[in-house]
């Protein structure tokens, strides 16, 4: 099982862009010898990331350009929300989903295959703008991978809703579990007017 490049394409794109080259060459400075092959190698959305240069990755990007505590990642989904999917989902899902409610039901599905090898999501029925998402992988046996992906959803989650013209009353991670054939996954709550 592995993080698909995508993930790791996402981050670097925003360190460059907000942040600038030389800081995203004092990051990679400071990361393993493997890790730094990684960021500056060609990385194409398919490619397979090993989940510890991932993690490690995100980590130092989290320390650097956050505040350490996952706040980096928050600002990440956002970003990858604001810059690519949405594009994503204005080509694809043109005509075929009338609202943000589809949009919304639609994520965790739409979402985790991109992101890993294995990924899979659902929706419960969405009633009175509010819902709970499911998003697993058996990656997610690694519970600090699953926060950094939780919160990079979260953001991800917050930006859509605001870019729908929405307000976030309420998004927060309700419950980890397993379903019927062992693949770890979070669920997330979210409500909005």
């Amino acid at each position: 099982m592995y993080v698909k490049g995508t993930l790791i394409k996402s981050m670097i794109e925003h360190i460059k862009s907000k942040y600038g080259e030389n800081s995203f060459e004092s990051f990679t400075i400071k990361l393993s010898p493997e890790s730094q092959k990684l960021v500056n190698g060609l990385i194409l959305p398919v490619s397979k990331i090993d989940k510890e240069l991932f993690k490690e990755t995100n980590k130092l990007a989290d320390e650097m350009f956050g505040k350490g505590d996952g706040s980096f990642f928050i600002e990440l989904g956002k970003q990858a929300c604001t810059k690519a999917v949405m594009d994503i989902y204005k080509k694809t899902f043109e005509n075929k989903l009338n609202s943000i409610e589809e949009i919304i039901s639609s994520i965790p599905s739409a979402v985790m295959p991109l992101m890993f090898e294995g990924g899979k999501g659902e929706s419960e029925e969405i009633k009175n703008n509010s819902v709970i998402l499911r998003f697993g992988t058996k990656l997610f046996e690694d519970k600090e991978l699953m926060d950094i992906i939780y919160k990079r959803i979260l953001g991800w989650i917050e930006e859509l809703l605001v870019n729908a013209g929405k307000e976030v009353l309420e998004i927060k991670k309700e419950t980890e579990n397993k379903w019927d054939d062992g693949t770890p996954y979070f669920e997330v709550f979210i409500k909005w007017q």
